[in-house]
């Protein structure tokens, strides 16, 4: 069947949720591991056309407290490249994060990144539903331009009641962010793009009960598109591309997987002429399909968590998280620059009798 769509962008991550499907530390352990072996990938000629995306700043963060300079600076220069894609995302929050926390740590990460003669431009998120107003000025203010969402659809609804759209989200200075409205972060999976051994119940709900797994992964990768992008059309979506997401494996903290590069590879050959498959960096994407949104609607005002269940469910962390931003709040109006000569009385040693 012949399609409007032309081009689907994919992007390859790894979501970041912290404690759900591991402890904490060793969340952060494979995080960084998982960047680590994307330079190790990107260092050999065959996995030129592999891309990786840093879905949170924390991540990076925890890799370069750990790396080389050689690795620090292989990371930057892939970064540049933009063959590793990086977010002004902290971490996938609820809309209980200080603005003006987040806003600092950004900047301070700028400037770690200018020696290296890149900066963060894009920012992504999966599994969050809505976002405050202050995250949003937080990241114009720090240069970001473009915002890739990922949304979590079974337990909260897609902003405007359309998934796959763009906006430009405007604040009360009329500064704006291009915004990416995106599908499930793992709707990359349910397609094909990682190969599925296994039909599961995420496929089966999109693609129907005649959903199979099948022995040839670009022909499976065909199919599903085929009936994916039918879908998207039939609905009236308006753009010659479409975006998704995709994992390692079909789990959140996912590994880097060169079987997407290499699925790829064969279902252009075979059927590129068609729709082509591009893997992407947030960089890379923003540069791509930019100039395609001009026109895109402009939106105010707040962008509300559907599911924000956390804040509900643990009213006495909530509690001491807001007195604690309250203090610090605080702190800093009566003393600005407690940061830079605050004593450290507090790491002496007790003495005991």
């Amino acid at each position: 069947m012949a399609h409007s769509i032309k081009t689907v962008y994919v992007v390859h991550h790894s979501h970041t949720d912290i404690g759900y499907t591991d402890l904490q530390e060793r969340v952060i352990a494979i995080q960084v591991n998982y960047i680590k072996t994307v330079l190790s990938m990107m260092r050999q000629p065959e996995y030129a056309d592999f891309r990786w995306n840093c879905e949170t700043l924390y991540c990076v963060e925890e890799f370069w407290k750990q790396a080389s300079e050689d690795d620090r600076a292989d990371f930057a220069r892939f970064v540049k490249e933009g063959k590793i894609g990086i977010s002004a995302n902290y971490l996938n929050f609820n809309d209980l994060v200080n603005a003006d926390v987040f806003g600092k740590r950004l900047a301070k990460w700028q400037d770690k990144l200018q020696p290296f003669g890149t900066k963060i431009h894009t920012a992504m998120a999966a599994d969050v539903n809505g976002f405050s107003m202050g995250y949003r000025d937080a990241m114009i203010e720090n240069g970001v331009e473009f915002f890739f969402t990922n949304v979590h659809c079974h337990h909260g609804m897609y902003p405007l009641y359309q998934n796959q759209n763009a906006f430009f989200w405007e604040n009360a200075s009329g500064q704006r962010l291009l915004v990416w409205n995106g599908e499930h972060y793992n709707l990359g999976n349910v397609l094909g793009l990682q190969p599925n051994h296994a039909v599961n119940w995420m496929m089966r709900n999109r693609l129907g009960e005649d959903a199979d797994a099948g022995t040839s992964f670009s022909d499976q990768l065909h199919t599903n598109l085929d009936k994916y992008l039918t879908e998207c059309e039939t609905e009236g979506y308006p753009y010659d591309f479409i975006v998704t997401a995709v994992s390692g494996v079909f789990s959140d903290n996912a590994p880097p997987s060169a079987e997407i590069m290499e699925t790829i590879r064969a279902y252009n050959k075979k059927y590129g002429q068609e729709v082509r498959v591009e893997m992407v960096s947030l960089q890379e994407l923003y540069a791509a399909i930019a100039p395609k949104l001009t026109d895109a609607p402009v939106y105010r005002g707040d962008w509300t968590d559907w599911w924000a269940n956390g804040v509900g469910s643990t009213p006495y962390a909530v509690k001491h998280y807001k007195d604690a931003d309250h203090r610090w709040q605080l702190a800093n109006r009566l003393d600005p620059g407690m940061q830079k000569h605050t004593i450290r009385r507090w790491q002496k040693p007790c003495r005991t009798t």
